[in-house]
């Protein structure tokens, strides 16, 4: 059973006359005087306009009851709209669901927030705006296809946005889902490795568990040509009838298509020390050398006492042929659990070492990671000048 959910809605129900009309499986229907026949929608990829700018859709998704229409290819969208659908159960998909609404005098607990985002010429960061009320929508999912598509059609006009929508669209399922009674292993989710992550950790010690953090991890979540998706994370966990935590490193793989738990890390192994299948770029070469080698000098001085790499920064220039990987880390079990809720920042926080790689070949220029080797530990008052190829001492 997980353990816990990424979103909790909570609905405050106020009295209107909000219009609603929700069809399907398991749908509530509202007084016959509010049923309307459905709308055609234009036989088209949605378009229309966000806040007062012209939209076409790129791309959409659906996770866990929340809907999102993008154009653009950025991390941030240049337009966006998004649905909070509200749905009963979160892990499930809604199809075959419609949402029939005409909300213009106040607000329901079923009834979708609406926001939206938009980037102004110049700007990185995209602006927001929501209502919970004052728009009509017309929304219609199909049934999910083979690839873990959800088919939808769309009708949406908020003026009080200058947003107007229509058309049709296809949105990749994504998110933490049960099929069949079954945690779907094929979602690249963090909640799924949580999941495998409780379930491993209770049949290794004999007993339920109840994770309390995670920490100082990634997971790979999009998949790349020739890579295999992996990742992994330090869990702090006690079992359900006791009351020490402790920690556990797990990595995670994806094999045939489904996550797994690859193997539990000794509390002294670095992760980056000991990936799935061997880097082949030549930042990830010096941050497994880097980590192999700091790795290797933790154990010879203080044994199989705890270490955790923080992180491990590369800085390169193959024209001079020098590269230096920072490595930043703590023993402090306690430092470490703390250490992702510092936003990326906190490296004054951590203790470090530094690794200077040199280039053997004839060329420099040579990218390739077998060219390079790691040359030695630099000195605490040593700088590296990546422009001049020069070890200097401060």
């Amino acid at each position: 059973m997980v353990s816990r959910m990424r979103y909790l809605a909570v609905a405050l129900v106020l009295m209107n006359a909000c219009e609603v009309r929700f069809g399907g499986d398991g749908a509530e229907e509202a007084d016959n005087k509010n049923v309307s026949s459905a709308p055609e929608v234009p036989a088209q990829p949605t378009s229309g306009t966000i806040h007062g700018q012209p939209f076409a859709y790129e791309d959409a998704s659906i996770d866990e009851g929340i809907l999102k229409l993008r154009q653009g290819e950025d991390f941030f969208a240049d337009l966006e709209v998004t649905l909070f659908l509200w749905l009963d159960d979160k892990t499930q998909v809604p199809e075959g669901r419609t949402w029939d609404i005409d909300c213009q005098d106040g607000w329901t607990s079923e009834v979708p927030h609406l926001h939206i985002a938009w980037r102004e010429d110049g700007q990185s960061m995209p602006e927001h705006d929501n209502i919970m009320c004052d728009y009509s929508l017309f929304l219609e999912f199909g049934e999910e296809t083979a690839d873990k598509k959800l088919p939808g059609t769309l009708l949406l006009k908020a003026p009080t946005l200058d947003t107007e929508l229509a058309g049709r669209f296809e949105a990749t399922i994504e998110g933490f889902r049960i099929v069949d009674g079954q945690v779907d292993l094929s979602q690249d989710d963090m909640e799924v490795a949580q999941y495998l992550a409780e379930e491993w950790l209770s049949g290794q010690h004999g007993s339920a568990i109840e994770i309390e953090d995670r920490s100082l991890g990634w997971l790979e979540l999009e998949e790349r040509e020739g890579r295999q998706q992996a990742g992994y994370f330090v869990y702090w966990w006690r079992p359900v009838d006791g009351t020490e935590t402790r920690f556990s490193k797990l990595q995670f793989s994806k094999n045939g298509g489904l996550w797994q738990v690859e193997r539990e890390l000794e509390p002294w192994q670095v992760p980056d020390a000991h990936p799935l299948s061997t880097p082949s770029s030549l930042s990830a070469s010096f941050q497994y050398r880097a980590a192999r080698r700091f790795e290797e000098e933790h154990r010879a001085a203080r044994g199989v006492s705890p270490l955790f790499v923080i992180r491990i920064q590369v800085s390169y220039n193959p024209t001079t042929g020098l590269a230096e990987a920072v490595v930043r880390y703590t023993r402090d079990p306690e430092r470490a659990r703390e250490a992702n809720k510092l936003m990326g920042g906190g490296d004054e926080e951590h203790a470090s070492v530094r690794y200077l790689f040199r280039t053997n070949a004839s060329h420099p220029a040579n990218k390739d990671p077998e060219s390079w080797t790691l040359d030695r530990r630099l000195e605490p008052n040593e700088e590296v000048d990546m422009r001049s190829g020069r070890v200097v001492a401060g």
